[in-house]
């Protein structure tokens, strides 16, 4: 609905500014500084817009814990709607296997990882850990995927 609204008010802003350009200039700038403050207002309560911008500069998260024998990232980036956030094992021998955490996923602000009873947990800007939060067990062999709740053997990832 958002992303609606955006295609409709900023052709509506672009038309006003054409039409009024000429005549008022101070009905123009008014009315950009409004449209403005509007798409800004948007940004901060629906976060799609972050996405349609991410989309557009091709912004991607990268966030790296080092286990025994394997490099694990966080990746995230936007995908068809909102961002798609994923783990990406690598092996010692550069191939690297997937683990989908979440395809429809918000934005993470400030990520960083936490090393907490053996597990390395990737949290979001709020640093809580909860029961869906993802992590990584090396001392088990697993990777949980807390919004799916779905854990994977890393010894039994497909590595390409």
């Amino acid at each position: 609905m958002c992303f609606l609204l955006l295609a409709i008010l900023v052709p509506v802003g672009a038309v006003c500014f054409l039409v009024f350009a000429r005549k008022r200039r101070w009905c123009t700038i008014l009315g950009a500084m409004l449209l403005s403050l509007f798409l800004a207002g948007l940004t901060f309560f629906y976060p799609v817009l972050p996405w349609a911008f991410d989309s557009l500069t091709d912004w991607e998260l990268r966030l790296s814990a080092e286990i025994p024998g394997h490099t694990v990232t966080l990746v995230q980036k936007p995908g068809f709607d909102f961002y798609n956030s994923s783990f990406q094992v690598t092996r010692l021998d550069g191939k690297m296997a997937k683990v989908l955490i979440d395809g429809d996923d918000d934005r993470w602000w400030n990520p960083e990882v936490v090393h907490r009873s053996g597990r390395i947990y990737f949290v979001r800007g709020s640093g809580q850990i909860g029961e869906r939060t993802s992590y990584v067990d090396p001392k088990n062999d697993i990777i949980f995927s807390g919004y799916s709740r779905r854990t994977h053997k890393i010894s039994g990832l497909e590595f390409n």
